[in-house]
């Protein structure tokens, strides 16, 4: 949602964060304490939420209401063009299924995910035919979403460590829409590892795609604006590895 500058009253900035916490021109008009700072902008992006917009629903394409400023909104059009290529148009999707079989439910209760609640939409099963096999097998998908559109799909195996993404999918964070509305974040070096972390309470916790493997500048890049540009704190939560601890230097860049 487009706001115009002149609409904006400004609050408090929280110096350390650069919040601009203000009223919000969207339901102030309808809240009991109208100077409520429920609106949360990020000064370097002029982009930002309202709590209380957003706990009542998502607007018609299933994101959570944001605003932005009128004045950022070129820059933010032109962002939005630069890396639309990005995102697939069509990505196969309907044979995803909750998290039901018992070999998959013991691999994860086996690495800590003991509420499959925490799994919010995020991890899958399905059946997938693995390169150098002939049948299709039961695997788990992490499922890449901007929003609520799934944009890419991570099959792993259950039985042993292979996995592979579907072709065409994009390259993005798993779990990338936790960034937004937070100034600290948690990367993780594996979407396992994230899953974890959120059964564990900690639901600002994203994971790089390819493991130690990953292409920083590919997968955060393009959304610098949206996405990370804004954050304070990110602790990276990787492997002690030689591999892992050049991912840290990397992302720490």
């Amino acid at each position: 949602v487009v706001i115009d500058d002149s609409e904006l009253k400004v609050l408090h900035r929280e110096p350390r964060s650069g919040v601009l916490r203000c009223a919000c021109p969207l339901c102030g008009g309808t809240r009991t304490h109208r100077n409520d700072p429920s609106l949360a902008i990020f000064e370097s992006t002029g982009i930002g939420t309202c709590f209380h917009c957003m706990q009542n629903g998502c607007d018609a394409q299933g994101y959570m209401v944001r605003v932005i400023l009128r004045s950022r909104l070129r820059t933010y059009e032109r962002f939005e063009r630069d890396t639309a290529a990005a995102v697939p148009q069509r990505l196969e999707t309907g044979k995803l299924q909750p998290v039901h079989s018992a070999a998959a439910v013991e691999y994860l209760r086996g690495r800590g995910v003991t509420d499959l609640a925490a799994l919010d939409g995020l991890v899958y099963e399905t059946e997938y035919r693995f390169r150098g096999t002939r049948q299709p097998e039961i695997c788990l998908a992490y499922a890449y979403c901007t929003g609520t559109r799934i944009v890419n799909v991570q099959y792993r195996r259950i039985t042993v460590k292979d996995f592979a993404f579907a072709q065409g999918g994009a390259v993005i964070a798993f779990n990338q829409d936790a960034c937004i509305g937070n100034t600290e974040n948690i990367i993780t070096e594996g979407p396992q590892d994230a899953v974890v972390l959120r059964c564990l309470g900690h639901k600002n916790v994203i994971s790089v795609p390819n493991g130690a493997g990953t292409d920083v500048e590919k997968v955060f890049g393009p959304y610098r604006m949206t996405h990370y540009d804004h954050l304070k704190t990110v602790y990276i939560a990787g492997d002690s590895d030689e591999a892992g601890l050049k991912l840290r230097e990397r992302l720490a860049e």
